[in-house]
């Protein structure tokens, strides 16, 4: 739980103003021009360096703009005497939205008909998503609204998630460390887990040796949680059937890397949470925060430095 603290805090918002940020702000404290002068930071700059240090002694609260946190884990930010909070959740549904393209793209053979250039139905192994089974690893924003979607339209959804029994929903749950054993029973496997130790690099090809050989990959988390490498051979082996991604390792990928140039392979600028639509999702979050700090009331996101997230 937090202090509660004085109704009308010392807010800043930057490093440069939303409107639509600086309006919802005003109603809930009070705007300064300096993050040396606040008891908030609401903060959406990409680089860290343009805030680390760069804040009072009485800072009570730093809220970052990101739900991963890889780059803000920083010794500064997670030994301070503030609460920090990333915006885990906050956008969620795009992100979903654009997961479920991926999968539709994979079902009906998206890629590969537009790229035979020819008329040639037979070719193409379309099937419908309705019935399909679902694994999404990851239980946070993004994998609850694409449950959801996915449930809307028949299919069987489950979740590989760190700790079970924290669903409120009546979900599957599958421990990571069962993993292995149940990914051949899926038929599209989608990450939407944060980058943490335990699972960087954790789609390696002992992994995708156990999905199976008609399954799809979707990654729209991080790009390291997959060995590139491993993937470009499982592509091409046919050790599943489609992968797409909209995070990579390296990112951006170089222009001649062959998961461009694979029929069965999908991939996006990091474009599931489309800056349209990014601003909409931080204000709604920061808002719902700032409700729950006048409250003294736990934060939505405060960052674990144990769990790394």
């Amino acid at each position: 739980m937090v202090d509660i603290v004085n109704s009308q805090p010392r807010i800043f918002a930057g490093p440069s103003p939303w409107p639509e940020l600086i309006e919802m702000v005003k109603s809930y404290g009070v705007l300064v021009t300096s993050p040396r002068d606040a008891e908030i930071i609401l903060w959406f700059g990409r680089d860290p360096s343009e805030i680390v240090g760069e804040w009072s002694d009485n800072l009570k609260w730093l809220q970052l703009p990101d739900a991963g946190i890889e780059r803000w884990l920083l010794p500064q930010i997670l030994d301070g005497e503030f609460q920090t909070t990333s915006a885990a959740g906050a956008y969620g549904s795009q992100v979903a939205e654009h997961a479920l393209a991926m999968i539709l793209a994979g079902h009906h053979e998206i890629v590969s008909s537009a790229r035979s250039m020819s008329w040639d139905p037979k070719s193409l192994k379309v099937r419908t998503l309705r019935g399909s089974t679902v694994l999404i690893v990851g239980a946070g924003g993004i994998g609850r609204h694409l449950a959801r979607l996915l449930k809307g339209l028949g299919c069987e959804v489950a979740f590989g998630t760190r700790e079970t029994g924290r669903l409120a929903e009546d979900w599957t749950e599958i421990p990571f460390d069962q993993l292995l054993d149940q990914l051949h029973a899926f038929d599209v496997v989608v990450l939407a887990c944060p980058s943490t130790g335990k699972t960087r690099g954790m789609v390696d090809a002992g992994f995708l040796e156990h999905m199976d050989r008609d399954a799809s990959l979707i990654n729209v988390s991080r790009g390291d949680l997959v060995v590139t490498e491993d993937l470009v051979s499982a592509l091409i082996n046919g050790t599943i059937r489609f992968a797409a991604l909209d995070v990579t390792d390296p990112e951006p990928l170089p222009p001649s890397h062959a998961l461009f140039n694979l029929s069965n392979c999908l991939v996006t600028p990091h474009v599931a949470n489309p800056p349209s639509a990014k601003m909409e999702g931080f204000v709604n979050f920061a808002r719902e925060n700032l409700e729950l700090f006048q409250q003294g009331r736990t934060l939505n996101g405060l960052i674990s430095s144990s769990k790394g997230y």
